[in-house]
């Protein structure tokens, strides 16, 4: 998300008052650029109304109901 298209996505969903969290297990800041990361994947699913992936992953099967993901054949 740092150097990604989604961050343009973000910046339109942001400015429309809509809340967004991150995922991101690797960073040990509590945001970026003002919006809260989250490093806890339990604590993701269950605070996250829409999940937006790049990828799918077997992680994500429990929460496949409100997850969009440009990987349609589920393989990137």
């Amino acid at each position: 998300f740092r150097q990604s298209a989604i961050w343009d996505i973000m910046n339109y969903l942001s400015d429309a008052g809509i809340d967004i969290i991150v995922y991101e297990p690797t960073l040990k800041e509590a945001s970026f650029h003002g919006i809260p990361i989250v490093n806890d994947t339990k604590i993701f699913k269950q605070t996250s109304d829409v999940i937006l992936a790049n990828r799918f992953g077997s992680e994500l099967d429990d929460v496949s109901e409100k997850l969009y993901t440009r990987d349609i054949y589920f393989r990137d």
